[in-house]
């Protein structure tokens, strides 16, 4: 994943906090 990805991930995943658990969750699976 490219470094400007990452930002804009994070940015949005911070604006998003209830999509970021859901994300968190899949992740850990």
């Amino acid at each position: 994943m490219s470094t400007d990805c990452e930002n804009l991930l994070k940015k949005f995943l911070v604006l998003n906090p209830t999509k970021r658990a859901s994300l968190e969750v899949r992740g850990n699976k």
